[in-house]
């Protein structure tokens, strides 16, 4: 009888964990489904002329240029919002041409919203003069 309740309760632990560890990978292919994906997550950008990437992508935020060994590089900056997370993409281009693209920043919405919470508390903080 010893042997049948050391049985079951050992069952019953391995049925435990193996439910809180199958619970746990649903929650977390649950999370990654929740995240939208960039639009240049699949983007085979680097090649591409200017034109056909201002089309595919639309405007960017912003352009800047530099010269480096005489030769001209441009970059196309992208701003896109994803739930909480803001990405800020920059595309190099050399002579018209795609050279690299990358991520430049990831922030969160919550970066923000502490900001605002951190000005709001020190005006509270202030002390007022009443008439």
């Amino acid at each position: 009888m010893r042997k049948f309740y050391s049985l079951v309760s050992c069952g019953y632990l391995i049925f435990t964990l193996t439910s809180c560890f199958s619970s746990h990978l649903t929650t977390q292919n649950q999370i990654r489904q929740a995240i939208p994906q960039s639009r240049f997550a699949d983007a085979q950008s680097v090649g591409m002329k200017k034109e056909d990437i201002i089309k595919k992508f639309g405007l960017p935020l912003s352009t800047s240029a530099e010269v480096q060994k005489d030769v001209g590089n441009e970059d196309l900056h992208y701003v896109e919002v994803l739930g909480d997370i803001k990405l800020f993409t920059t595309i190099t281009f050399q002579n018209g041409i795609a050279i690299k693209q990358k991520v430049d920043q990831i922030t969160t919405n919550y970066d923000d919203r502490l900001k605002k919470l951190e000005k709001d508390v020190k005006i509270l903080q202030t002390p007022r003069l009443y008439n």
